[in-house]
């Protein structure tokens, strides 16, 4: 789905609702950010969050998408 991608960065901007707006960055091998387009972006964040229910998402939180770990993790 994102060949491109080795991980994910997602932080729930409004923790009120169920699916509030979402903030996600993607990134490459080499550490900088990859372009992904929002439905991308939607559908691979939602995805984790819901494999990983009970993570606080209101801190930024990151998927490696080649390890298949959740971490905290800044970008």
């Amino acid at each position: 789905m994102l060949p491109q991608v080795t991980g994910l960065h997602i932080r729930l901007q409004d923790g009120r609702t169920t699916w509030p707006h979402l903030d996600v960055r993607a990134t490459g091998a080499d550490g900088r950010s990859v372009r992904i387009s929002r439905t991308q972006a939607h559908v691979a964040a939602r995805w984790i969050i819901r494999t990983y229910p009970a993570s606080s998402w209101a801190e930024r939180r990151t998927f490696d998408l080649q390890s298949g770990a959740l971490d905290r993790g800044a970008a």
